[in-house]
């Protein structure tokens, strides 16, 4: 995470903090999946439900990242953007709002929209993008997807324990539909754990690995 010679004038404490701030949301979910693992019941009785449904929310956001951040870096004109993204938000929203329906709650629609809306102010309201800028949204998109599937697959194929996740526990759960998942929801808290671990990681060193890679142009280290 050192300082390149980019564009970025800011001293390397402050980029530092800086980064370590943005990965926080992500350490939170880590160590609320790890909590729940070890101790379903902590953050609420019903927490093995709302943190599989997260994890059926961020293949949707994995998915629609790296659409949303192509026409972002693009060169379109800003209508040609918004069209665009408010395109892709209609599209994946039947997705989000099948979830939405089966686990009868409309916060992750709600959510879904959000994160639109905000690529949309970034759209009006934001700088042009350096090329580092373009390299770190090609990490972090390709990050977030490796981080998924591996944790995942990984999850999916190979023992986990249980741990805090009882059959009583699950039985309370009242979780819809069917599936490994369902019968076996302490795999899902698992790959959550793993999965926004690896996303911190990534995030932390996306300019370094945005340089290995040569997804950027004109930096050096």
């Amino acid at each position: 995470m050192t300082r390149s010679r980019t564009s970025d004038p800011r001293p390397l404490p402050f980029i530092i903090i800086g980064r370590i701030m943005a990965v926080l949301p992500y350490a939170g979910m880590a160590v609320m999946y790890i909590v729940t693992w070890i101790d379903p019941y902590h953050f609420g009785d019903k927490m093995v439900g709302y943190l599989l449904l997260i994890m059926l929310m961020e293949f949707i956001n994995v998915h629609a990242a790296g659409f949303l951040g192509s026409v972002f870096v693009s060169n379109n004109s800003r209508l040609k953007k918004v069209l665009f993204i408010l395109g892709l938000g209609l599209f994946y929203s039947i997705f989000v709002g099948g979830f939405s329906l089966v686990f009868r709650v409309w916060w992750p629609l709600i959510a879904f929209w959000v994160l639109i809306a905000s690529r949309l102010l970034s759209v009006f309201f934001g700088r042009p993008l350096a090329s580092v800028d373009k390299g770190r949204i090609a990490v972090s998109w390709i990050g977030g997807m490796l981080c998924y599937m591996a944790a995942v697959f990984l999850t999916l194929f190979i023992p986990v324990p249980a741990l805090g996740i009882t059959d009583a526990v699950i039985s309370h759960q009242r979780l819809p539909g069917s599936g490994i998942w369902i019968s076996e929801p302490y795999r899902v808290v698992a790959a959550g754990f793993l999965y926004f671990t690896g996303v911190v990681i990534f995030s932390l060193f996306d300019d370094t690995i945005a340089r290995k890679f040569k997804l950027t142009s004109g930096i050096k280290s």
